[in-house]
């Protein structure tokens, strides 16, 4: 599904990316060459099925690339990167931080925000969403793996709601460890904190991985339909 973003790259001290050579190669399929905050961006658009993706790409860095979904949303994202340090975008008050491990190869977050949450529909605190994941007191999510050292992955999710494992185990489709069968998708729940529930997925079978992919990508808002 559509959703507003960017992904930045950033490559290893000594790599030294050729803009002027890509923006060259671009001008054969973008459909236009923007500038944005002092940076040229080359746009692109392509149909897939019902919905047009805009996609912005741009070098404001020598080592750095930004690929984007919205304009305003890079736009912000620049005069970020341009401007003396402000407030963070994820501060450090949020209980998220608590409970993900920043140390493991793979990790993330997310803070549930009530502006704007029927323009979401991924977020538990929309109206839009499935009465199963529906949550008015949603806080968070994060999550943290090693898949090539220990194939596990954990996930918390925070609510005063009462439901965090109902909610999480449906996302991620998983059933309790508890009463799962020995053939099902299974998540071991754990209350490490009042109103927190940590899940752990162990990837075996290998398929379980891709998964919990599918259902991770949901919670952090990148929802795939079929």
């Amino acid at each position: 599904m559509t959703y507003e973003g960017c992904e930045i790259v950033r490559f290893a001290a000594g790599v030294s990316l050729d803009r002027d050579s890509f923006m060259k190669g671009a001008a054969q399929s973008a459909t236009r060459f923007d500038e944005i905050a002092g940076v040229t961006i080359a746009v692109f658009q392509e149909t897939s099925e019902k919905d047009v993706w805009t996609t912005y790409v741009g070098f404001p860095r020598d080592n750095v690339m930004l690929v984007a979904t919205d304009v305003n949303y890079l736009r912000t994202v620049l005069e970020r990167i341009g401007a003396a340090a402000g407030p963070r975008a994820l501060p450090e008050s949020l209980s998220e931080w608590k409970y993900v491990d920043t140390r493991a190869p793979v990790w993330g977050l997310r803070h549930f925000q009530r502006s704007q949450t029927d323009l979401d529909p991924t977020s538990p605190l929309s109206k839009g969403v499935g009465a199963d994941t529906a949550d008015a007191s949603a806080v968070g999510f994060g999550f943290w793996f090693e898949p090539a050292v220990r194939g596990t992955a954990h996930v918390m999710y925070i609510s005063a709601s009462g439901k965090t494992a109902e909610v999480l185990a449906t996302a991620l489709g998983a059933a309790d460890e508890r009463t799962a069968s020995p053939r099902e998708f299974r998540i071991r729940l754990r209350r490490p904190a009042p109103n927190v529930t940590e899940g752990s997925v162990v990837f075996t079978p290998p398929e379980t991985f891709y998964r919990f992919l599918f259902g991770l990508l949901a919670l952090l808002g990148h929802a795939v339909l079929v």
